[in-house]
């Protein structure tokens, strides 16, 4: 354990670092310590201007399934989340999303866009997009094992993309960067590009796994555990991450060191107009099982905050609903940008949302 102090002029990105790395419990007792110090520039070294730069050439453009045969069509913006979900919820056609890439001087800020943009990554082909997915698309939501599946590989895809291809920005900012004789050290690119690394070879592993179930049509590989609401959800999201804590914020596994990691799948999403919630995993997840276990130990009144804050706090690809988010007060939205800049749960928000979620047992 350690403690970490912050002395001078810090950025607001270091001083986040640090905390996201503290140790928990809190322990009084501590024998080392560690500084964060900085001074002040004259001027911005424009340290991310590669990374605009790369913004806005766009992504590539890859057909993920191309593995399983049969890519037909163009490749296309694909959703993440079934826009027929959420369409109708939006606002002159837009909704909210906060862009990791795109943080001003208060940090990250919701912005509206799209509906055909929302959610979207360029990471399918007409055909597998269209045919994979219509179990997930054009059905109402009734547990079926293969439903379960293809909301998670569609989870574990995106997921894949955004290392592989949207996170090559990272190195080339990072070989921009080392050109220079004024920036000093380039650490903070360098572990990210380590941690990227890291990350990309094991949810490949992960991905190359679900598509030899996917041919086999064994959707019993994946287990699937769903919580519906009363109401839309404010929220729509999904992504496949290796958490570290539970619902509950209990730490469940170590994510501080390289080695592997348990990963495991959150959707939220609608059906029929009800918020739909999925957690989902190789089945026998020890993980899966406690986040299951630690959510269904949430009374019903708070599980939907538990689920906001977690969204808030671990994952990037949400999108929020403008009635919801027009709603708010200033004090309020800066509250959650606050948690979502902090990548810390559990973190005390304001209870605003409550959709009734009750487990389909």
């Amino acid at each position: 354990m350690e403690e970490i102090l912050v002395s001078g002029v810090a950025s607001k990105r270091s001083v986040i670092g640090a905390i996201q790395n503290l140790d928990e419990p809190f322990n009084p007792h501590l024998h080392f310590q560690s500084t964060q110090m900085g001074t002040k520039r004259e001027k911005s070294l424009e340290l991310m201007q590669p990374i605009f730069q790369e913004l806005s050439r766009g992504f590539e453009k890859v057909c993920l399934a191309e593995a399983l045969g049969g890519c037909r069509g163009k490749i296309i913006r694909a959703h993440t989340l079934q826009k027929a979900a959420f369409q109708a919820h939006a606002r002159d056609g837009h909704v909210y999303e906060i862009d990791p890439f795109k943080a001003g001087a208060e940090g990250h800020w919701p912005t509206r866009v799209g509906i055909n943009n929302a959610t979207t990554f360029t990471g399918f082909c007409e055909n597998h997009d269209a045919s994979l997915f219509r179990p997930i698309e054009v059905t109402p939501f009734d547990s079926q094992p293969q439903q379960f599946f293809m909301h998670h590989y569609r989870a574990v895809s995106l997921a894949y993309y955004t290392r592989a291809y949207k996170s090559k920005i990272l190195e080339k900012a990072y070989t921009e960067n080392s050109k220079r004789d004024d920036v000093g050290s380039l650490k903070r690119f360098e572990e990210g590009i380590r941690l990227n690394e890291l990350d990309t070879k094991e949810i490949h592993q992960h991905k190359l796994f679900y598509e030899k179930e996917l041919l086999a049509q064994n959707w019993m590989a994946v287990e699937g555990h769903a919580w519906t609401g009363t109401k839309v959800p404010d929220f729509f999201a999904t992504d496949f991450f290796g958490p570290r804590k539970d619902l509950q914020g209990k730490i469940i596994q170590d994510c501080k060191r390289s080695h592997a990691l348990q990963w495991m799948s959150l959707t939220v999403t609608a059906s029929d107009d009800r918020a739909l919630v999925l957690l989902c995993a190789n089945r026998g997840s020890p993980l899966l099982s406690s986040c299951i276990n630690s959510l269904r130990r949430i009374p019903r009144d708070r599980r939907t905050m538990a689920i906001v804050g977690y969204i808030i706090g671990q994952l990037e690809n949400f999108i929020m609903l403008p009635d919801w988010w027009d709603s708010l007060d200033d004090r309020t939205k800066r509250q959650f940008a606050n948690a979502y800049d902090s990548r810390y749960f559990p973190r005390q928000l304001p209870h605003v949302c409550e959709w009734g979620l009750s487990e389909v047992r």
